[in-house]
């Protein structure tokens, strides 16, 4: 039983210092190409360097990293292509996770979102948009009570996320606005859920067309082919 419990603490180790990595990469702290060192990150943890190869290698099958033949671990690049796939996966299942949320949606639901728009728009930045868009998420979909479907979308978001950091603070036109967010949860008031699925489904898709012109041609003036 003892050499069980280590086991499972040395992996929720190695999935908290996989969380730090990620949100690092994330918000733009290390960028694209940048090499990851085992030693350098054990230090800044204060952990052995097994909990670190553990973490990589998850960072690797979620498509954070990639294994550079003569620099080891690296950043892995974020495409147009990469960021369609990325947007293919949520527009399938945010759907399927507001069915089933939107039925468990109550007035704390309600007042909780809209509680986190105000204090989001009173002191509205790139980073604070970004963190309001991890904890919107988890009041929208969250209800749906489905974690296999909640942990497939929290790592397609965190994908988004990456493209939303440098669309923000590499692109000349980046004007975020809550109100998409606030005219759904209107809507849910009505309970028309229907019609907030569509609403908000569309909305993805135009988020997607705005952001995905801008990026594409961020990404082609670096001198990349698409």
């Amino acid at each position: 039983m003892k050499e069980r419990t280590k086991k499972i603490s040395a992996k929720t180790l190695s999935m908290k210092v996989a969380d730090k990595i990620r949100n690092e990469i994330i918000f733009g702290n290390y960028k694209e190409g940048e090499r990851i060192i085992e030693q350098n990150l054990s230090e800044e943890y204060g952990v052995s360097r097994i909990p670190i190869r553990e973490a990589i290698r998850l960072l690797e099958s979620e498509g954070f990293l990639e294994i550079s033949p003569y620099k080891g671990s690296i950043v892995r690049e974020i495409t147009p292509q990469s960021f369609k796939e990325t947007y293919i996966m949520r527009i399938s299942i945010v759907p399927t996770l507001l069915e089933y949320a939107l039925p468990n949606y109550n007035s704390s639901t309600i007042k909780q979102a809209e509680e986190l728009i105000d204090k989001t728009i009173n002191n509205l930045s790139n980073t604070s948009f970004l963190h309001f868009v991890v904890k919107i998420q988890d009041i929208m979909y969250g209800p749906c009570k489905m974690p296999y479907l909640l942990h497939i979308a929290e790592l397609v978001l965190k994908r988004h996320l990456m493209v939303l950091n440098i669309y923000f603070n590499s692109l000349p036109h980046n004007n975020s606005t809550l109100d998409g967010y606030r005219n759904f949860f209107e809507i849910c008031k009505t309970k028309q859920y229907d019609k907030a699925i569509d609403y908000w489904t569309e909305t993805v898709k135009n988020q997607y067309q705005l952001i995905n012109t801008e990026f594409t041609r961020w990404y082609n003036s670096k001198g990349n082919p698409f």
